[in-house]
This record gives structure tokens, sequence and C-alpha cells, in this order.
């Protein structure tokens, strides 16, 4: 979905999306300029871009609101944290991509937005090589009440990589994620 108008407030409930692909920017959004993205009791699985593979927002003063919704990166695949042949150093450069991992940029890239506000969602199976597995932020507030994080990985940030950014976490459940750095958080 590419959404290009500063006044766009899309709302998306009880919806199921699979196996959606972007060439480029944006597997499931592409947010140029919008308002507001509102996501209630939805699922998102098998998703790919080279960046932004759930979202790319470049939008300011944009808010995005997701609760109680699923978000499963990769449908088949599973990190397995323990295994030593996952070597997250080889990731600095961004050359590895090996069976664990896919070869996009990030997973959620959100620059400029107002406020990302999440409750009660679940992330997986994100494997980014470059900063966080689950969200890349830049100049973004984001608050999270009772969200599970499982079986990330990203180089720095298992979890978010956070630059320039507020970040409140309550009730948030970070487990079995890796990264080369800050295992879940990289602020």
């Amino acid at each position: 979905m590419y959404i290009d108008n500063p006044n766009a407030i899309v709302n998306i409930q009880k919806t199921d999306l699979d196996k959606m692909y972007a060439s480029v920017i944006g597997g499931v959004w592409y947010v140029r300029q919008g308002a507001q993205l509102n996501v209630e009791y939805s699922t998102f699985s098998d998703v790919n871009a080279t960046y932004g593979a759930m979202m790319y927002s470049i939008s300011l003063d944009f808010t995005f609101n997701s609760s109680n919704s699923d978000y499963q990166c990769l449908f088949t695949k599973r990190i397995d944290v323990v295994n030593a042949s996952l070597d997250l150093s080889k990731w600095e450069d961004g050359s590895h991509t090996g069976p664990n991992t896919t070869n996009w940029e990030s997973t959620f890239y959100i620059q400029y937005a107002t406020g990302i506000n999440l409750f009660a969602n679940t992330y997986k199976y994100c494997y980014v090589p470059k900063e966080g597995g689950v969200f890349q932020m830049i100049q973004t507030a984001m608050t999270d009440q009772g969200t599970e994080y499982t079986y990330n990985a990203g180089v720095y940030g298992g979890v978010i990589n956070c630059n320039a950014c507020q970040l409140d976490l309550v009730g948030t459940r970070i487990k079995f994620n890796i990264a080369y750095e800050g295992g879940a958080l990289y602020v």
C-alpha cells in the first residue's frame, strides 16, 4: 500500500495479509506522506522488500497505532539463538545473508513519526542484517504496552534500533532475540 496524502487516515481491522512483496520499498506499507495508520486484530506474515519489509515511512507528523495484531516476518524460518554458526560479527558490514537471515535493510523503517503506539502485538521471526531486527527508528517517539518480541535478530539492536528517539516500554516482553550489539535494544 502506497500512501502519499498528508491527510490520509487508513484503518485496517481483522485483516490477514500473507506473502506481500515489493521489489524495493515497503512490503506492506510505503508512507511518503500520511497522517495516521491504525491496525487492529490483524495478521501479517511472510513479507519482503529491500527497505521496510513491513513498513517504510518518511512522513512527517505520521502516527502508527497497532493493537492485538501479529507480525511474523518469515513464516517458515525460526532463528536458533543457541546456534554458534550464526556469527553476527559477519553482519557488521552487511555482507552476510546466511540461511537464518534475510537480505532486507529493515523490517519497520520509520523516520520523523510523531508517534508509534503499540498495544498487545506480537513480532517474531524478523532477521535483518542491519540496524534493528523489528524497528529502525530515527527521530520518532514510540510507546509500547504489553507487546511480545520473540526470535528476532539485527546487527545493532535485536528488536529496536532507536536513533534520536523517545522510547517508552511498559509490560513489554522481549525474549529469544539476538544481535551483534544490543541483544534487544540499541539506543
